[in-house]
């Protein structure tokens, strides 16, 4: 780039050259660091945790947390989580039938009823009082 200082002088302006160890990087996260992020995760999915929590385990800041796992997974983390938590509560209700949804929404680490029953059915097409009548009426 050229540019001129205040005496009219042209000046050429070049961008630093990148550091050596930015090269070719696309800040997505190693595999080691995905399985310690994604262990994390599902050793506390019952839990109420944040994004900082995470990423104090994984020893990254919370930005470059979120922006590399979206780039090596294709989605953001806490979709990841609310889908792991779905899972885990439609495990639930196929094994605990004396179970109340309520309290599968607890232990799934969903802080409230409603959100359970969004991301339920966001995930799966069906609310979980559906899921499990289907699951009682398929058993008879």
């Amino acid at each position: 780039m050229v540019a001129r200082d205040v005496s009219g002088i042209e000046i050429s302006i070049q961008a630093p050259p990148p550091h050596p160890r930015a090269a070719g990087r696309s800040c997505a996260l190693a595999p080691r660091t995905l399985r310690k992020v994604q262990d994390f995760i599902h050793a506390n999915l019952a839990a109420d945790f944040a994004i900082e929590d995470i990423a104090r385990a994984a020893f990254l800041s919370p930005h470059h947390l979120n922006r590399g796992y979206h780039r090596t997974t294709g989605q953001s983390l806490w979709q990841y989580v609310l889908r792991a938590r779905v899972q885990m509560a439609r495990d639930m209700i196929a094994a605990e039938a004396q179970a109340t949804l309520a309290e599968i929404a607890e232990r799934s680490g969903f802080g409230s009823y409603g959100q359970f029953i969004a991301a339920f059915r966001k995930a799966f097409g069906q609310t979980p009082g559906d899921y499990r009548r289907q699951l009682e009426y398929t058993l008879q």
